[in-house]
């Protein structure tokens, strides 16, 4: 009895939220992934915070960080080429977090993304997505309240 509740607390444990990226039930998915490597990367909006994550699947995030949504930069598709583009700037310190979509504008078109690690305004590290993107970044407002 005690192996079967020890056993069912541990397995809560590792099924919880908290210790994975996950934006909860009171956020919203703006982007998520999963790269070559196997790792997650994902955006969340809670209406007061924008949070970045990044690791493993299924692990605790390697980098996992929140800032108040007036700080993270939208970057919306300017209309003018087929190629539809839009990225979401996340800062933490010197290092700043863009995470990127771009597809065709045409039915059917593939969406790619990932991020792009900047230190001190230099590009250190680009990461691509390898297969499907979850990708809301359009529809982040950055003047809602």
């Amino acid at each position: 009895m005690k192996k079967t509740i020890i056993a069912l607390s541990l397995a809560s444990l590792l099924a919880s939220p908290a210790l994975y990226a996950d934006c909860g039930k009171d956020s919203k998915v703006l982007f998520s992934c999963l790269t070559a490597k196997n790792k997650r990367i994902e955006v969340c909006d809670n209406t007061k915070t924008v949070s970045y994550s990044f690791g493993k699947s299924g692990e605790k995030p390697e980098i996992a960080l929140s800032v108040p949504r007036s700080q993270a930069k939208f970057s919306p598709w300017n209309g003018v080429s087929d190629m539809m583009e839009y990225s979401l700037a996340i800062p933490n310190g010197d290092t700043v977090y863009s995470v990127f979509v771009s597809s065709l504008r045409a039915a059917n078109a593939k969406t790619s993304g990932g991020v792009m690690v900047s230190v001190k305004g230099a590009a250190v590290a680009t990461i691509d997505c390898a297969g499907k993107v979850t990708d809301k970044i359009q529809d982040f407002d950055p003047e809602y309240k």
